[in-house]
């Protein structure tokens, strides 16, 4: 008698091993997405379409979940609902909140440049903004996003200890990583 895991997959098993795989993680309450482990509420819709065309069958599955915001994890509230169309929408007020930070740091990185200090209040400002915005990043670019803070971080405090030349450094590997995110996700 033949072992069965010894047989060669066939293409049909490993689309059913990923199909199972993929239920066992939305059932444990969680999926990957981008090397991103995401938790997901009980608020799931499944939608099944099979149809028949000539000599091929085509399943379309399209499962919803709504995502398990850091908020209810903390206080066990949930978020708004967000308006959803052809393209995911940002929550209200976070393109004017991203064109804030922009504008601040646009102002401190041009007094790096210049070989001055930045402004004190600005980099306070830019600290702020820096905190609200990161509660409204996506999850596919939320490690670019803090990988920039970090660089953000240090090319301040460099320019603070007058070291414009390690500061300027910082400034091109955030313009690295700045353009590498808008490629990917923009």
């Amino acid at each position: 008698m033949k072992d069965v895991k010894s047989r060669p997959q066939t293409r049909l098993t490993q689309v059913a091993e990923e199909l199972h795989r993929l239920a066992e993680s939305i059932g444990a309450g969680h999926v990957q997405i981008s090397g991103v482990d995401l938790k997901i509420s009980d608020s799931v819709i499944l939608k099944v379409k099979q149809k028949m065309t000539g000599s091929k069958v085509i399943f379309d599955l399209k499962i919803q979940a709504l995502l398990v915001s850091k908020k209810k994890r903390e206080s066990g509230r949930t978020r708004k609902k967000q308006k959803t169309g052809k393209m995911k929408q940002r929550p209200y007020g976070v393109k004017a909140l991203k064109k804030k930070y922009a504008g601040i740091w646009r102002m401190i990185a041009t007094a790096i440049k210049k070989g001055e200090q930045p402004d004190r209040t600005a980099v306070l400002e830019l600290d702020a903004v820096s905190k609200e915005y990161n509660e409204m990043t996506s999850p596919e670019w939320a490690i670019l996003w803090q990988k920039s803070e970090i660089l953000i971080l240090q090319c301040v405090a460099a320019a603070q200890a007058d070291d414009f030349v390690g500061a300027n450094e910082f400034l091109r590997e955030i313009g690295k990583v700045k353009k590498s995110c808008h490629k990917m996700y923009k």
